[in-house]
């Protein structure tokens, strides 16, 4: 066998190289403490909303040495879990996290220190994210290709935004370096054995981001199929089998916990086939992350909203596996009915995986970018790196066979070229994998660290190819790359300029509805208007105004005007329509003490989609009795009253509103009867030592006293 060259790495592990990692921590370090400084200051913007919201719960939960979530879990657990452990070597306390469903029930106090604990984790994880970009980069080209990627990630804006928020994207930044530093290390030992924390890596990182869970079954087959240059198909075959070990032996104790608690085999969450739905279908052509008008993409509410759509579609109870595996048939079934259609999203996805756009699902970098100078002046965001990384990948494929290019990049001893095909590999195949998913900026964080190593690369060869022939070829390959980044934001890709300011404005009522909770209502208005603004067709954006205005009434002294406005914001709302249940119901309960009729209207909506419960159907009954008997009003409140005895016959609601409206028919016999009913339901509450649903009315106690 021929032998290997020798490793440059002997000779570049000396006291400057460290000196290069030392710079880039302290760069990164300085950087994120300026930065949250800022961030400090805008509580509002770097809230926990949504998903941020359920992890802080789901960590107070660990912390207080409960599970993540009760039942088989549907996310991700390592970063709740993680966070929770900070929380409790912290010291923080929550009594009742465990069954709060929002941050707002808590002590705000504790929620300060718990977010001030998750942050400092954040930063730590987003300078250990620095620090393997620059492991990479020093190990797998050269020490300058090192310290310049690694000062891009220190940096690196979007890093630092999402570091403000209790999300797990500071996390996942770091499974993919790691996976390909172990791939380098395992192949230059040529120890088939190390090639299991390469799957430890990957697997780690599938229980923080669902994507990165297929990735050591490639990196298996990869290893099998192409073995590091110099070594043979048997040592593949053993490097193939030490890596799916090193996935199993993470997996397997969360794969046995979700087994057990499902009593059915449950590989990791029961999130999959919901996921590859959510983007692959026909009522989503962008192929970016979008909310169904019964499913709500709320961690707290995701997986029961799940579960109730697929069991009122297949009228059938079903398990968390039945359930994801109905969601990937509905997926695949489109795929196969209609691939022209899929082909089209698939191609507007590639194009909001390279676009310079932060698509956000919860919050937008562009609110971060307000509030912190570091956000906003910083060079280092994905419009610009990019671009750098299409020249650095350039430059690699033009040392294959250029010596002078080699110079640049460094030579390729065996575990240099084996970490190379590992790097090209794992962008590769964690960018092809988010295409089949939905494309936000969280989920295409993990392979950004990559992508920051290529684009190290010509700012480190910027002196060796200025004035060079084949130094233009990487400026064209850099504005080609910039090119692709504004292609997204063109009529062809997902962001057009009407789905910009779609997710402008959420981002933004986002915000207001924080400041809104905060009692900061001139904040939260400010807010509201610009999402009105950004998009005047949101029709949840009306509601909210609405209630605002209610509010903004009862503490300025003018409750006449601040009805009068949230009316008008009402009827606006009304007038644009929607599908949507949830929006009724808002509309129909907030109504309810302005408009009887238009609080009517509103609720039959929700009633009819099947949104709001109950409590949309009390109050339908108690708005169609406040009105004239026209059109069959009276008739109507019969028929959603008696849905109320039905679905619950023990509870004394439905009893007492179908009483009220017989007695307004004129029908006394059947008041009476249902009077009775009524009498007796609430008595067993309140027996239980509950309290009625409906206080006694003065109708139904004249009712009782006649004779």
């Amino acid at each position: 066998m021929k032998a290997d060259p020798p490793d440059p790495r002997a000779r570049s592990e000396s006291p400057r190289t460290w000196l290069g990692l030392l710079g880039v921590v302290v760069i990164a370090v300085v950087v994120r403490l300026v930065a949250q400084g800022e961030m400090a200051t805008a509580p509002a913007t770097f809230a926990p909303i949504i998903d941020s919201e359920a992890y802080l719960l789901q960590g107070l939960r660990v912390a207080a040495g409960h599970d993540v979530v009760e039942g088989v879990y549907f996310q991700a657990p390592l970063y709740p879990l993680l966070l929770g452990s900070v929380l409790g070597l912290g010291g923080i306390e929550a009594p009742g996290a465990d069954e709060a469903s929002s941050v707002g029930a808590l002590d705000p106090a504790v929620v300060e220190r718990s977010l001030a604990l998750g942050r400092m984790l954040n930063l730590l994880l987003g300078v250990l994210a620095a620090a393997l970009v620059w492991r990479v980069g020093q190990t797998l080209f050269s020490p300058r290709v090192g310290v310049m990627a690694g000062v891009l990630a220190a940096l690196y804006g979007p890093f630092v935004f999402y570091e403000g928020h209790l999300l797990k994207v500071s996390l996942s930044l770091v499974f993919l370096p790691w996976a390909v530093l172990a791939v380098g290390r395992a192949a230059q030992r040529a120890s088939a054995l190390s090639f299991v924390w390469c799957g430890v890596a990957l697997a780690l990182g599938g229980l923080v981001q669902g994507h990165l869970q297929p990735l050591a079954g490639v990196a298996a087959a990869l290893v099998l199929l192409r073995p590091p240059r110099a070594l043979d198909r048997a040592f593949g075959l053993r490097a193939a089998v030490a890596i799916i070990a090193g996935a199993l032996l993470v997996a397997a104790p969360v794969i046995t916990r979700n087994s057990l608690v499902q009593g059915e085999l449950v590989l990791s969450t029961a999130q999959g086939g919901a996921a590859l739905y959510l983007c692959n279908n026909p009522g989503n052509p962008r192929g970016v992350a979008e909310h169904s008008t019964r499913i709500r993409q709320v961690p707290r509410h995701e997986r029961d909203d799940f579960h109730a759509e697929t069991e009122r579609l297949t009228g059938r109870v079903m398990t968390a596996g039945e359930i994801s595996s109905y969601w990937a048939d509905q997926a695949l079934s489109w795929i196969r009915a209609e691939p022209g259609a899929w082909l089209a999203t698939e191609g507007r996805k590639f194009l909001a995986l390279v676009s310079r756009h932060e698509s956000a699902d919860n919050t937008g970098y562009f609110l971060g970018e307000q509030v912190s100078r570091v956000l906003r002046w910083t060079p280092a965001r994905f419009g610009s790196v990019l671009p750098l990384a299409w020249g650095g990948i350039l430059i690699v494929l033009l040392s294959l066979w250029r010596p002078s290019a080699s110079r640049v990049v460094g030579g390729a001893c065996r575990g240099r070229a084996a970490g190379r095909f590992a790097l090209a590999a794992g962008l590769i195949a964690y960018a092809g994998v988010t295409l089949v998913f939905c494309i936000t900026a969280r989920y295409r964080m993990p392979m950004v660290p990559l992508l920051l190593v290529y684009a190290g690369v010509p700012l480190a060869a910027l002196s060796d190819f200025i004035g060079r022939r084949r130094g233009w070829a990487v400026v064209v390959a850099v504005f080609a790359g910039w090119l692709l980044t504004l292609a997204a934001e063109t009529s062809a890709g997902p962001f057009d300029a009407e789905e910009l300011q779609r997710q402008q404005a959420v981002r933004y009522r986002n915000r207001g509805l924080v400041s809104f909770g905060r009692g900061d209502l001139p904040a939260a208005r400010n807010d509201l208007e610009a999402a009105l603004a950004a998009h005047a067709g949101g029709i949840r954006i009306q509601v909210d105004l609405a209630r605002l205005a209610l509010a903004e009434g009862s503490t300025g002294g003018d409750p006449s005007g601040g009805r009068e406005s949230a009316l008008s914001h009402l009827q606006r709302a009304v007038a644009m329509d929607s599908d949507d249940g949830a929006t009724w119901a808002d509309i129909g309960l907030l109504a309810y003490e302005l408009d009887y009729g238009l609080a009517a209207y509103a609720l039959d909506r929700a009633a009819e989609a099947r949104a709001g419960g109950r409590e949309v159907l009390q109050y339908l009954v108690l708005s169609l009795l406040a009105l004239p008997d026209d059109d069959g009003r009276l008739e109507q409140a019969v028929a959603r009253a008696r849905q109320l005895t039905e679905a619950a016959p023990d509870d004394d609601d439905g009893h007492g509103l179908l009483a009220l409206a017989h007695l307004r028919r004129g029908r006394e016999s059947e008041a009476r009867a249902a009077l009775a009913d009524y009498d007796r339901t609430a008595a067993a509450r309140e027996a239980r030592g509950q309290p009625r649903r409906l206080p006694d009315q003065p109708a139904l106690r004249n009712l009782r006293d006649q004779p």
